[in-house]
């Protein structure tokens, strides 16, 4: 579950928009909430999260890089 990862204070995480294949850098907070529902007000239009897998890197047991892959 992303609510019990250990992210890092300043983590950079990014989801990746199906229909422009750009990437959006968001906040842990924000994922939870758009795999839970909608994305924020600040989202681009028309943004909606997709499953895609994410890269994963962990320093001293904190997850300081989470990308999302954007794939076909």
């Amino acid at each position: 579950e992303i609510e019990d990862l250990p992210f890092h204070d300043n983590v950079y995480l990014t989801v990746s928009d199906v229909a422009t294949q750009k990437s959006y850098w968001i906040t842990p907070d924000e994922l939870v909430t758009i795999r839970a529902s909608s994305p924020s007000d600040g989202a681009p239009e028309g943004f909606g999260f997709v499953p895609f897998s994410f890269l994963m890197t962990v320093k001293a047991g904190v997850i300081e890089y989470f990308q999302q892959i954007w794939t076909p």
